[in-house]
């Protein structure tokens, strides 16, 4: 497999990473809060970093009421945190896989350079979005909550998957890079002991068409002028 195939597979894998910490920041459903006192039983609370939302029965259908009046909840060092490196990660993202995707239109010296470079970023990205999503799991019963009933959401499940794609990713990126390197480095020393070639002294002999003897004139020719 060439370098460059490398190269794409890993910039698919890193699409596919921001894709679903896209999703994970985005998304209200960190945790699940139910059996909320004074409110009906059915009632599920979804919490994010950006927003709560009620799952509220009205006439036998679901209703989603989203709101941030919770500050207790969004005061908390998590949450900001939360927020600032899930942002932090995406923009980071973004910036890697466009420094790979441009790396092809720059000059070959620098090519894999810049591309195991933006390798380096995407695994930074994908770091820094498994650890909020780590720590809001660990810290997942002493956040603020209005019940006990507590349960881990889908975007924690999200944020790590995406953030491990995001690090595969960036290793991808930088295993073709590195064999990149390699081959261009063997390609200049090739070219660089490779022999000169070397011009043809005389011209090739011609055949008769009466007879298919080749013509000796010339090289006779030659043998006297040495004598």
């Amino acid at each position: 497999m060439r370098a460059s195939e490398i190269v794409m597979y890993g910039v698919v894998l890193g699409i596919c990473g921001l894709i679903l910490n896209l999703t994970s920041t985005t998304s209200p459903n960190w945790r699940t809060v139910r059996n909320i006192s004074g409110e009906q039983s059915d009632l599920v609370l979804q919490q994010g970093i950006w927003d709560i939302c009620w799952n509220i029965m009205k006439k036998g259908q679901k209703d989603m009421l989203c709101t941030r009046q919770d500050q207790n909840y969004f005061n908390s060092q998590i949450i900001e945190v939360a927020q600032w490196m899930m942002v932090a990660s995406l923009g980071a993202t973004m910036v890697g896989l466009i420094v790979v995707l441009g790396a092809h239109s720059c000059l070959e010296r620098l090519r894999w350079l810049i591309a195991g470079l933006g390798g380096f970023i995407v695994i930074c990205s994908g770091a820094a979005a498994i650890i909020p999503a780590a720590w809001y799991a660990y810290l997942l019963n002493d956040i603020p909550s209005p019940s006990t009933d507590i349960r881990l959401g889908h975007c924690i499940v999200l944020g790590c998957v995406g953030g491990f794609m995001e690090v595969l990713s960036g290793f991808i990126i930088f295993v073709g890079f590195c064999r990149g390197s390699c081959c261009q480095k063997h390609k200049e020393r090739h070219e660089s002991t490779a022999p000169q070639s070397i011009g043809n002294p005389r011209p090739f002999r011609t055949i008769s068409k009466e007879n298919n003897v080749p013509y000796v004139r010339d090289s006779l020719r030659d043998d006297d002028d040495v004598l």
